[in-house]
């Protein structure tokens, strides 16, 4: 290369560095301002992440202990004030629950509540909290558990339709660890319904996907009775 074309090319050099650290001058401010936002931005995330995650742990440390109450309560041998007891308890959690709406802590206080009104037998204030509490953390194990439990909620009010429909959503969550009972249940219902071949093919699915559950057993048992009328 001739010493012409190297002067050229340093100088092209040095004249892109000079466009480069006058372009840095002229900017500075707004990338200091930039820097500045994205590090208080992140600042903002961590704490807000960090007083989450202590809300929900208390949440969740409150629900424990009305449910260690609520046990204590049940085991009295007096029961005498024990609905006036579970009141109290309900009322507890609803502010539990109101406070904490869309974390884990939020769920198991409104499944909590659900516990209390299905031990009660009450089957439509059961299955609303049940509800509430997967909205709360859809993702959660507690899904699949209050899915399941507003299914029977729905079946004990009469409304088949419901009770399938939340049965097959708790089956569809892949951490619900009860799908062969949720999907026996749609199969009796299903024979309620006189809906023969629909409850033979379920049992049958049990039977295939599920070969050691111990309703595996009630399910082969209900397709030779059905195929045996």
């Amino acid at each position: 290369m001739s010493t012409k074309a190297v002067q050229e090319k340093s100088a092209e050099q040095v004249s892109f560095s000079q466009k480069i650290n006058d372009f840095l001058a002229k900017y500075r401010v707004v990338f200091v301002t930039v820097l500045i936002v994205l590090a208080v931005a992140l600042i903002g995330l961590f704490v807000f992440t960090a007083v989450k995650e202590n809300n929900s742990k208390a949440a969740y440390e409150s629900v424990e202990d009305v449910l260690v109450q609520w046990e204590k309560a049940r085991a009295d041998t007096d029961k005498t004030g024990l609905s006036a007891k579970e009141d109290g308890f309900i009322a507890s959690l609803q502010k539990v629950a109101k406070s904490n709406k869309y974390s884990f802590g939020g769920a198991r206080a409104y499944m909590t509540i659900a516990e209390i009104y299905f031990s009660r037998k009450d089957w439509k204030n059961a299955l609303d909290q049940y509800l509430a509490s997967v909205k709360a953390a859809p993702k959660a194990y507690t899904a699949g558990l209050s899915y399941f439990n507003a299914g029977i909620c729905a079946d004990e009010l009469g409304n088949e339709d419901d009770a399938v429909k939340y049965f097959n959503q708790a089956v569809a969550l892949d951490n619900f660890a009860m799908k062969p009972r949720a999907m026996f249940n749609i199969g009796r219902i299903e024979e309620q319904r006189s809906h023969t071949d629909v409850a033979i093919a379920l049992y049958e699915k049990i039977a295939e996907q599920f070969p050691d559950d111990q309703w595996t057993m009630l399910a082969k048992s209900r397709v030779i009775a059905l195929k045996l009328k």
